[in-house]
């Protein structure tokens, strides 16, 4: 983990993966592989973060990446950049949930026609 300035914890799990045949690009595969990949590592290995380095002109592994969950967290250098995929705690999702359940409120509040 020095090679991304990371905290040398064993929770934290690196992982590369490709598809060499054309044909199979673009059919959603990588996605699939790379979202089982981190549940097991998140939730049977216990892995508290995973991270990968991709090419910043590899579009379309970034994409599979986003799509995955993860976020570009730094910029390794001037071609690459470090994502990482973090399990979210229980407390973290329920703000996410009260966060959306606020702005859903706002939303209706500011659209409902005030009768003057």
């Amino acid at each position: 983990m020095k090679k991304y300035e990371l905290p040398n914890y064993q929770d934290i799990y690196g992982i590369d993966q490709f598809i060499g045949e054309p044909q199979l690009w673009g059919k959603g595969i990588g996605s699939i592989m790379i979202r089982k990949m981190v549940d097991y590592l998140l939730d049977d290995k216990g892995a508290a973060m995973v991270v990968l380095d991709v090419k910043k002109t590899n579009t379309r592994a970034i994409s599979s990446y986003e799509k995955s969950g993860f976020k570009q967290i730094k910029e390794l250098n001037n071609d690459s950049i470090l994502m990482a995929g973090i399990k979210k705690r229980a407390n973290e999702l329920f703000v996410d949930g009260l966060r959306l359940f606020i702005f859903l409120v706002l939303v209706t509040y500011l659209t409902i026609p005030i009768s003057q």
